[in-house]
């Protein structure tokens, strides 16, 4: 199955990994509160975590580390880092409540020590008996995976282990290898020679969520010099293909191997596409990190605090530098402010797109977008409470979403929590009224615009209107919510490419989730909008799809498309109007291009067209970027255009033709 992959939130890599590598220390530290009491908290566990996939020779990493009396921990980790791809490091503990709290960090290889420090409830938290044991997976290769078992005090015990997958083992160190990918749980047994007994589990996930296709590539760094990299393309399968490079700063090379020196450090989006002979092309891209090791930036960044019983948020700002800065505020509802920290109170409920402008003495500007939700505190009593399951199994992370309804019954979120490690998850202080659940499978980083699960209403749908509601009332807890698989599709020539236009300040236009279903309403791919409201689906095959838009509390009205030899590209515009998005497909069923040649072409291609008026001709790569754009009056139908396409680099285009009503046609060509 042949896959299109896209970056997520630029920080999620893809699955292709990089062969340049090394193995690296990092320190992990922190402190442990009450946040009652801002007293520390002693024997509490903390939790550090590198997931990775059966496509990263890496592995993953998973150990914990246990508080001192003054609520301090400590932890020294080896993993052998990607260089130039940003790795994320989480770290997390539970409170009183069960819940799991998580800090992610960032290894870019610029930084090696982190610092999390977490202020809990510490109300019901019992410190550990002096025989309870915990699980470290030492090491991760593949389906080999190492065990090591610890004792929180000092006593000795025999170790007891079922690795989920019917086979037993014995002793504080074990090594297994699984017949198979999947998600196992695992149990450590242990019993001291006082009889104390003790019992531990752990979700192992040995999940290749991409499964590679026929003619599957993948993108490896051979070397990595301050701003000189050498990358390497791969076949999974080992079958030739052509290889076509966007370097993500504007720069494409063809060819197996590509040295490219960037001008800049920073991050560059590169793309590889490959064409086998047999026509079967895939495309693979990931963040490149380019960091100096001396930080002269002005980025910074805010948290926003809803203070109790109000609608004012307090905002505070974080900067990893310590040059000075200016600060300037747009809160997103038409007023501004100044300052690192500072306080704003809104006049209405609602979710307002707040922007920080930063800047200092030489020239830096920097800017930093998040959305605010401005609602009600919480000052209920009931509680709302759930597992999030996955194909029968505990899944990997989800983070999941409480929605309720405001007086115009039009839903809006009011708490978000995450899933602890055995899938359960609360909502706390609950008051009554309507309610909907939604929980989001959390990628590891491997994973990009195709996911092995969607994001599930409790009901277990993907569409927020069939949904089954919660009246509150009384709970009728547990609220289980079982993930929607994705049955993802791919390799074909047909592309969808799109917008989504908001307006007012209340909403972003990027990072919405947008669904595309086949003809049966099944879901086959998932990809979020970038900052600009833009996403596209590539690599399709030629049929009848719906364009679906996914923001709860929104009706959509989906774009119909079908791709077809004709017409293989299609430009959807989705407009959100009030609490309603409408999707209009700009294409016709009769292509306006009457003939393309010479297909393949060298320096030109010649097109006769059947349009007239106002033309707008552009050309368009594989992925869906403009690499040209022109107009031209069309007098008469059939009429001969030559188009240069001298300094386009070798690889599939798609010449997109617009006529003055808005149509649209395309057809494919070769550029050698």
């Amino acid at each position: 199955m042949k896959t299109f992959r896209l970056l997520f939130a630029l920080i999620l890599m893809l699955g292709a990994v990089s062969s340049y590598s090394q193995i690296l220390p990092i320190q992990v530290s922190g402190t442990v509160t009450d946040q009652a009491t801002a007293l520390p908290i002693a024997n509490h566990i903390v939790q550090v975590k590198i997931y990775g996939d059966s496509m990263n020779p890496a592995g993953g990493f998973y150990a914990t580390a246990i508080t001192n009396p003054n609520g301090f921990y400590s932890l020294s980790i080896v993993y052998q880092f990607t260089l130039g791809v940003a790795t994320p490091v989480h770290i997390g503990t539970q409170d009183c409540m069960m819940m799991y709290i998580e800090d992610l960090q960032y290894y870019t290889g610029s930084q090696t020590a982190f610092t999390s420090d977490f202020s809990i409830c510490n109300d019901s938290i019992m410190p550990p008996s002096q025989c309870e044991n915990y699980i470290i997976v030492s090491g991760m290769q593949g389906l080999n995976v190492s065990f090591m078992g610890n004792m929180v005090g000092t006593q000795q015990a025999t170790y007891t282990w079922d690795l989920g997958d019917n086979n037993t083992a014995t002793g504080q160190y074990v090594t297994h290898s699984y017949s198979q990918l999947g998600i196992y749980l695992v149990k450590l047994q242990t019993v001291t020679a006082d009889g104390c007994m003790y019992e531990s589990l752990f979700n192992l996930m040995l999940m290749d969520t991409i499964p590679p296709s026929g003619c599957e590539n993948m993108i490896t760094i051979s070397q990595l010099q301050g701003l000189d990299v050498d990358f390497q393309g791969i076949m999974l399968s080992g079958q030739p293909a052509s290889y076509f490079w966007d370097l993500g700063d504007g720069s494409t090379a063809t060819g197996e191997t590509v040295s490219h020196t960037y001008n800049n450090y920073g991050y560059y989006n590169v793309t590889l596409q490959t064409v086998t002979p047999d026509s079967c092309m895939s495309n693979s891209m990931f963040m490149l990190v380019l960091m100096d090791s001396i930080n002269t930036g002005c980025e910074a960044e805010f948290m926003a605090t809803l203070l109790p019983n109000s609608m004012t948020i307090a905002f505070e700002t974080y900067t990893p530098i310590s040059a000075p800065l200016e600060y300037t505020w747009d809160f997103g509802d038409g007023t501004t402010g100044s300052g690192p920290s500072i306080m704003h109170t809104y006049s209405a409920l609602g979710t307002y797109i707040v922007q920080l402008f930063t800047s200092n003495s030489i020239g830096c500007t920097s800017v930093y977008t998040a959305p605010v939700v401005v609602f009600p505190d919480s000052t209920g009593t009931l509680d709302i409470n759930g597992q999030v399951i996955a194909m029968n199994s505990i899944p990997y992370g989800a983070e999941v979403t409480l929605f309720s309804t405001d007086p115009a019954g039009f839903f809006y979120p009011v708490q978000s929590t995450y899933v602890n490690q055995f899938g359960f998850y609360n909502f706390w202080n609950v008051s009554e009224g309507t309610y909907l659940i939604l929980a989001s499978p959390i990628p590891d980083s491997s994973n990009t615009s195709v996911f092995q699960f969607l994001p599930t209403f409790y009901g277990d749908v993907v569409f927020w209107d069939q949904a089954t509601e919660i009246v509150l009332g009384t709970p009728q807890n547990p609220y289980n919510i079982n993930l929607v698989s994705l049955d993802s599709i791919g390799g074909g020539s047909g592309y969808i490419g799109g917008q989504i236009i908001v307006g007012g300040k209340t909403m972003m236009a990027g990072g919405q989730e947008v669904l595309l279903l086949d003809e049966s309403r099944t879901p086959v791919r998932i990809t979020y909008t970038d900052a600009q409201g833009n996403f596209s689906f590539g690599s399709l095959p030629y049929g009848n799809y719906t364009v679906s838009p996914m923001i709860t509390g929104i009706t959509t009205m989906p774009a119909q498309v079908n791709l077809n030899a004709t017409n293989p590209t299609a430009n959807v515009v989705m407009t959100v109007s009030g609490h309603t998005i409408t999707g209009i497909s700009k294409y016709e069923q009769n292509s306006q291009i009457e003939n393309i040649y010479p297909n393949p072409t060298v320096s030109n291609i010649s097109v006769t067209l059947k349009a007239q008026g106002n033309v707008k001709l552009r050309i368009l790569d594989a992925t869906g970027k403009t690499v040209f754009a022109n107009e031209q009056a069309v007098n008469t139908s059939g009429i001969l255009i030559t188009l240069p396409v001298t300094d386009l680099n070798s690889g599939l285009y798609f010449l997109v033709i617009q006529d003055e009503n808005g149509n649209i046609s395309s057809k494919r060509f070769v550029k050698n």
